[in-house]
């Protein structure tokens, strides 16, 4: 039996100080190199634990080239030595390790180490052609190496997550900008899943998107599927047991298939996979906002396994991913065919984007914020905080809000200043997140000055009568309503009115509507004239006018009646073919007190206008609570 000669835990001793500035790979083949070169192994390696409990482990540095990058652990010697202490195995090792076959290696010695939590996460493996015994000395000196060996693997494994972090952001946002350029779906898609399939070599990605039924998948995007493969990806059933993917649709979680050739879910499926060399499939639901599937994400394997935590979570940031591209897609979508219907309605504008600290000082400006407020460079608003941009600037509530901004957006509107002193209004979300140390606000402005502008539009012709300016029919009878309960509650006078234009009818006839429509707006700013600012008239119905005058006795309503007659009566049409103008009957009645409504107060001095109509028109009629009418003295 070969043992080591007392110098080579000298050796070793030496080979650590000699290692101590060298970090990463460089170390760690540097050293396992010399660990075979001082102990006389034919072969030394350094695993790290892919997976926990741990099925499988990857080789970091080999002394042999020719070493598998990684391997199943179960029925290796490894897997000794995972369970927490150092092996050795003196004969025997090629017949249950194939790489150790392949170099006539016979014996296998063995140390793990640890993580902070005393659990073993990899493991210094040296192979021997021939029989091995180690001293006692060589144990401490291993002991010791394999702990800065842990040490370096844990700033490795560090290091790579912030560079695979770093990495995946940044391919994240190449994504999210693809996206934002509204470039094809498709293409989006494909490039997300290169990406990842890049990261991972010999993985092969897929999306498949359910059916509007929601009982089938069709695939949508994998770029590296074998042609063959995908012809058969085409209305997959959405239910139990239907491969990895309509399982995960169905379940709505993910279903991770360790090995297609035998598990029960791909039975009516592996005969059409197999053939290309496909062994494992990996399936994560995607799902909207509201819950409901919007695809699913799958990884197939050349080689039967399951992810590893780091892979999992690659797993679950790619669903996420592919949610928000997807949701941005479909609301973009929705936009487009809003706006083709809408077009004439809707007015659109780029938001503004801004990040402030919450000093109010900005930190991050668009370009679409410059335009907002009329600027060309961000020089131009150099020494400027968020509250001067206000159109009525109030620096105390501005603190105050940026102060208890959290990261739930708030939304607030505003009324902003461009640089040219104008203004414009504003829709704007506010949240607050982390810069390290210290609290940034981000905030989104949206211009609304047309959305205001067509609000104001629309409420003024639902008030008021688009020919003439005057209240239509409904806001009249609102503000007679109003009126109305007024007088009642305090018992204060009030009058009301109806007139009609006489024989409108053939002016129409004989002249044309345009010619009508002309003597109506006159007509209409003849009561305008008249009227004072607190009394109501309204058009609600052709050529019937109503009217209602507050703190007006009968004495005030016949004298504003006569006065209106007379302007009527004065109007000159005679360009229009109107030679002897137009007249107008007027009927009035007055709040007594017994009436139930508005609406009967309206009708009675309704009544009085058909009795002004009835006797011989070009008159006032006054009528009351009686219904005894009576005519005013006017000109016929």
């Amino acid at each position: 039996m070969r043992t080591s000669s007392p110098s080579g835990s000298t050796a070793l001793s030496a080979l650590i100080q000699r290692t101590l500035h060298l970090t990463g790979d460089a170390f760690l083949n540097t050293l396992v190199a010399g660990i075979a070169r001082e102990l006389g192994a034919h072969w030394v390696f350094i695993t790290r634990a892919l997976d926990f409990p741990t099925t499988r482990v990857a080789v970091v540095a080999s002394s042999q080239q020719s070493s598998p990058k990684s391997f199943a652990l179960p029925g290796t010697p490894c897997a000794l030595v995972y369970l927490g202490q150092p092996v050795l195995i003196e004969h025997g090792v090629s017949e249950r390790f194939e790489p150790a076959r392949a170099l006539a290696c016979e014996t296998f010695l063995g140390y793990p180490f640890f993580d902070g939590a005393g659990q073993c996460t990899g493991h210094l493996g040296l192979f021997f052609q021939t029989p091995y015994q180690p001293p006692a000395s060589l144990e401490a000196t291993l002991t010791l190496l394999t702990k800065r060996i842990s040490a370096e693997l844990l700033r490795l494994d560090t290091q790579n997550r912030l560079d695979s972090t770093r990495r995946r952001l940044d391919f994240q946002n190449r994504i999210l900008q693809q996206a934002a350029r509204h470039a094809p779906l498709t293409e989006v898609l494909n490039k997300l899943l290169l990406g990842i399939e890049q990261e991972r070599p010999g993985s092969h990605c897929s999306l498949m998107q359910p059916t509007a039924d929601g009982k089938q998948l069709n695939l949508i995007a994998a770029p590296t599927l074998p042609t063959g493969y995908t012809q058969h990806l085409r209305n997959i059933p959405i239910r139990d047991q239907a491969g990895s993917c309509g399982t995960a649709a169905f379940s709505g979680e993910r279903v991770i298939i360790d090995d297609i050739a035998t598990h029960p879910y791909w039975t009516r499926f592996r005969e059409k996979v197999l053939p290309y060399g496909l062994r494992s499939c990996w399936s994560q639901p995607v799902h909207a906002a509201d819950g409901t599937l919007e695809a699913v994400f799958a990884i197939y394997q050349e080689q039967p396994g399951t992810p590893t935590a780091e892979e999992i979570e690659l797993i679950e940031s790619v669903a996420a991913l592919v949610s928000l591209v997807m949701e941005n897609y479909r609301t973009t979508a929705s936009l487009i065919e809003t706006t083709r219907r809408y077009k004439l309605f809707l007015h659109t504008s780029a938001d503004g984007i801004i990040v402030l600290n919450q000093e109010g000082e900005f930190i991050e400006i668009s370009d679409g914020f410059l335009r907002q407020v009329g600027a060309t460079d961000r020089a131009q608003l150099a020494g400027t905080r968020i509250w001067d941009w206000d159109a009525q600037p109030d620096e105390t509530a501005y603190r105050e809000r940026l102060s208890h901004c959290s990261e739930t957006p708030v939304m607030l509107s505003t009324r902003q200043r461009r640089l040219d002193g104008t203004n414009w209004d504003a829709e704007i979300s506010m949240a607050a997140f982390q810069d390290g140390q210290r609290t940034l606000i981000w905030a989104s402005a949206r211009d609304v000055s047309e959305r205001k502008r067509m609000e104001a539009e629309l409420l003024r012709r639902a008030t008021y009568d688009a020919l003439t300016g005057l209240f239509n029919r409904g806001s009249f009878m609102h503000a007679l309503s109003a009126e109305f309960q007024r007088s009642q509650r305090h018992a204060r006078p009030l009058a009301v009115m109806m007139l009609d234009i006489d024989h409108f009818k053939q002016i129409n006839d004989r002249l044309g509507h345009h010619t009508g429509d002309v003597v109506l707006q006159q007509v209409a700013s003849a009561f305008t004239d008249t009227l004072r600012q607190e009394d109501g008239v309204g058009r609600i119905g052709g050529e019937e006018f109503a009217f209602f005058l507050p703190e007006t006795t009968a004495e005030g309503a016949a004298e504003v009646a006569e006065r209106i007659r007379q302007r009527v009566a004065a109007l000159d049409f005679r360009d229009l073919g109107l030679q002897e103008g137009v007249r107008c009957s007027i009927g009035y009645t007055l709040l007594e007190g017994d009436e139930p409504t508005h609406e009967a107060l309206l009708s009675r001095a309704d009544h009085a206008l058909y009795a002004a109509k009835a006797g011989g028109r070009n008159r006032i009629c006054h009528t009351q609570s009686n219904d005894e009418q009576s005519d005013d003295d006017t000109g016929r």
